[in-house]
């Protein structure tokens, strides 16, 4: 704790948060899916995923995206229900606004 309140009384640490207003309109990447970006800083993105899906839930996905320091692999295990949004701030971010490939996707019906 004591570091933590350290870094923030520096300004060594900055943590920023993505409002609702922060995101844009959702875009529709593949598989059902679609991201919707906020950019946080200059050089600080954060995105959410949205299942178009309205009978399937996604239980699995990993996906690649692209920013300035080249193509990153993430995993998202866990469930997406048809309608349902997650991500933004902590969840996923890039230091510039990303390019967003769906690589594979499992899903369940409900």
């Amino acid at each position: 704790m004591a570091l933590l309140l350290a870094c923030s009384l520096t300004g060594a640490m900055s943590i920023q948060v993505a409002h609702a207003s922060d995101f844009g309109p959702y875009a529709y990447i593949s598989h059902d899916v679609s991201a919707s970006y906020a950019q946080l800083t200059r050089d600080t993105w954060t995105w959410k995923f949205l299942n178009n899906s309205t009978q399937t839930t996604i239980t699995y996905m990993t996906f690649k995206y692209t920013d300035k320091d080249g193509e990153h692999t993430k995993v998202f295990s866990g469930k997406l229900e048809p309608g349902a949004s997650f991500g933004g701030g902590s969840a996923f971010s890039a230091n510039s606004r990303p390019k967003i490939t769906i690589k594979r996707i499992k899903r369940t019906t409900r």
